[in-house]
C-alpha cells in the first residue's frame, strides 16, 4: 500500500463516522417521531418497519432516542472542553510565563486537584448538586481543566525565553497581549490535540455519570441513560444496549482517531 493511501485511510474513517453520526444526530428533526411518545402496544420490539432500530421499554423509537443522546454527549463534549481549555490554558500560560512564586501557588493548586480520582470527585460533585446537564457539565469542568494547565504550562516555559518574547518585553508590550499575541499561538498545536482527546473523554465521563443515574434524567435521552435502562433487558431486547454502545463507541473512536491525525499533522519533528 503506498503512502499516500496509508494517510488518508485516517480521514476516510473520520469523514465517514463523522457523516454517519451527522445523519443520527439531526434524524430526530426530519422523521417527525416524538422521542417522549409512549406506546404501551410496541414494548421492547425488534428492529422493524417504521421503528429502524427498535422499540424500549416503554415502546419509544430507539433511532431517535439515540440521535438526540448523541446531540447531548456531543453538546457536553464541547462544553467541557471549551470551559476547561480556557480556564486551564489561561492557567498554565499564567503559570509558565511568570514563574517564581506564582508558578508554585498555581501548580500546588494544581497538584491538590490531581490527588483526587477525577471520576468520584466529578460523582460527588455531581450526587450533592444533583441531576441536570449544567450540573454534569461543571462536574466534568471540575477536573478536565488540569490536563490543559500542566500542558500549557510546559510549553510556556520552553516560550518564555525565546528571543521574540524578550523582544516584545524590551518593546513594552503588556504582559496579557505577550500571552495572547506570542505564547498563545505557539502553543496551539499540542492545545487543539488534547481537545479532541478531552472531548472524547468527557463524553464517556458523561455517559458514565448518566449510567450511574446522576447525570442527565429523563425524559432527556442520554446514551448512559439508555444503557442503564437496556441492560435490564439485555436477554430479551439485546437492541436497546447495542444500539447505544456501539453509538457511544463510535464518537469515541472518531474523536481518537482525529486527535490522533492531528498530533500527527502538528509534530514539528514529522
Amino acid at each position: 500500500m503506498s503512502a499516500a493511501m496509508r494517510r488518508l485511510r485516517p480521514y476516510r474513517l473520520i469523514a465517514g463516522l463523522a457523516a454517519m453520526f451527522g445523519v443520527l444526530m439531526f434524524w430526530p428533526l426530519v422523521n417527525g417521531i416524538n422521542p417522549s411518545a409512549i406506546d404501551l402496544y410496541s414494548l421492547m420490539q425488534p428492529p422493524q418497519g417504521a421503528n429502524w432500530l427498535g422499540t424500549d421499554e416503554l415502546g419509544r423509537d430507539v433511532l431517535t432516542r439515540l440521535g438526540l443522546g448523541m446531540r447531548l454527549s456531543v453538546f457536553v463534549g464541547l462544553a467541557v472542553v471549551c470551559v476547561c481549555a480556557t480556564v486551564g490554558t489561561a492557567i498554565g500560560m499564567v503559570s509558565g510565563y511568570m514563574g517564581g512564586w506564582v508558578d508554585n501557588l498555581l501548580m500546588r493548586l494544581t497538584d491538590v486537584f490531581l490527588s483526587f480520582p477525577g471520576i468520584l470527585m466529578a460523582i460527588a460533585f455531581a450526587a450533592l448538586a444533583g441531576p441536570g446537564v449544567g450540573n454534569v457539565v461543571l462536574a466534568l469542568c471540575l477536573m478536565g481543566w488540569v490536563g490543559f494547565a500542566r500542558l500549557a504550562r510546559a510549553q510556556s516555559l520552553s516560550l518564555r525565553e525565546a528571543d521574540f518574547v524578550r523582544a516584545a518585553e524590551l518593546s513594552g508590550i503588556g504582559f496579557w497581549r505577550i500571552l495572547a499575541v506570542y505564547i498563545l499561538p505557539n502553543i496551539a498545536a499540542p492545545l487543539i490535540v488534547e481537545c479532541s482527546f478531552s472531548m472524547a473523554g468527557a463524553m464517556l465521563a458523561e455517559a458514565g455519570l448518566s449510567f450511574l443515574g446522576i447525570g442527565v434524567q429523563p425524559p432527556s435521552p442520554s446514551l448512559g441513560a439508555m444503557l442503564r435502562e437496556g441492560a435490564r433487558y439485555m436477554l430479551v431486547a439485546p437492541h436497546m444496549v447495542m444500539a447505544p454502545g456501539f453509538a457511544l463507541m463510535g464518537l469515541v473512536l472518531m474523536m481518537n482517531a482525529l486527535g490522533d491525525k492531528l498530533r500527527d499533522r502538528m509534530d514539528v519533528r514529522a
